[in-house]
């Protein structure tokens, strides 16, 4: 398995390439605006303005100022990917140096490693929200130029933003990197998995990223958001469906319910606002929920299993 170094180095090329790949497309936007709005500047006091031509230019322009929304999302996952490879960079660190650490200073130390990745990654995810914004402005600015120049005319002409086969999304949605993989292994897992579809039915995200049951009985869940998880986990407590939650990524506990309660993996009651996060503890086929003076420290999944 790479180590967190070796994963740092791919994440940095990575990201790097999708810097390039960003960049480029955001001449092309620039450059598509550019020419939309001096076309609209010279025949917008035409007696009969060129609406065919202007209206292709404003679609183009449309489809390059969401192709950079596209890249620009690409490369915020890509320093997601870094931030992410940073921290486990630093738990290999942690780990090497664990014998000369307090156990308070060891926690102090992985708390502050991680909540700085959770700080980049929510930043970065706004950047990406806040680049759509752009282009959607860049839509409604060239609906509004469209509009103008038909004002007076009587054809019934429409300015589409980018075509569904060309992915345009309609509203805002969460953005890839926001999303959370978990992994359900339960002998309820048929009752868990009615359970999720049944709570996300209305929300289109959830048809695009269905839940899947693997060959070994455990399922894998998609959520679009932190609370989305939070919110279905305490669902599933409340209806006193025991289970573990297990961080996909670096495989430790992050939580889990016990007789209706949910709660973090020291064994904090989960309280509605709160993060899960990984707690050192590793999950394997022998773990089983802690009992009440047993309870020790666990954190965020993307994996969750039910006691053996």
């Amino acid at each position: 398995m790479p180590t967190g170094a070796e994963n740092l180095i791919e994440a940095i090329k990575k990201r790097d390439l999708a810097q390039k790949a960003y960049e480029e497309q955001m001449l092309k936007a620039t450059g598509a605006q550019k020419k939309t709005q001096t076309l609209y500047e010279s025949i917008i006091g035409s007696p009969e303005p060129d609406v065919l031509t202007f209206k292709k230019s404003a679609e183009s322009s449309n489809r390059a100022a969401y192709e950079a929304y596209q890249a620009k999302t690409a490369l915020n996952n890509a320093k997601i990917s870094v931030a992410e490879s940073e921290y486990e960079k630093t738990l290999d660190e942690l780990n090497e140096k664990r014998s000369e650490l307090s156990p308070e200073e060891f926690d102090k130390k992985k708390d502050e490693a991680y909540q700085k990745y959770v700080d980049t990654k929510n930043q970065l995810d706004q950047d990406s929200q806040d680049a759509y914004g752009i282009y959607q402005q860049t839509y409604l600015d060239n609906r509004k130029k469209y509009d103008n120049l038909i004002n007076a005319q009587e054809e019934d002409m429409s300015l589409s933003a980018p075509s569904q086969t060309q992915t345009t999304p309609t509203i805002i949605t969460p953005v890839v990197s926001a999303k959370k993989e978990v992994t359900v292994a339960s002998q309820l897992s048929d009752e868990i998995m009615k359970m999720f579809q049944e709570n996300f039915k209305d929300d289109p995200w959830y048809k695009d990223n269905p839940p899947k049951k693997g060959e070994d009985g455990n399922l894998s869940l998609s959520f679009k958001s932190e609370n989305d998880m939070s919110s279905f986990f305490q669902k599933l407590a409340s209806e006193k469906k025991d289970f573990i939650m297990v961080d996909g990524k670096t495989k430790e506990v992050m939580g889990y319910s016990k007789n209706g309660e949910l709660f973090h993996a020291n064994g904090d009651q989960f309280k509605t606002g709160d993060t899960f996060k990984p707690g050192g503890t590793k999950f394997d086929s022998s773990y089983k929920i802690p009992e009440k003076e047993q309870e020790q420290t666990q954190t965020q999944s993307n994996t969750m299993s039910s006691p053996g």
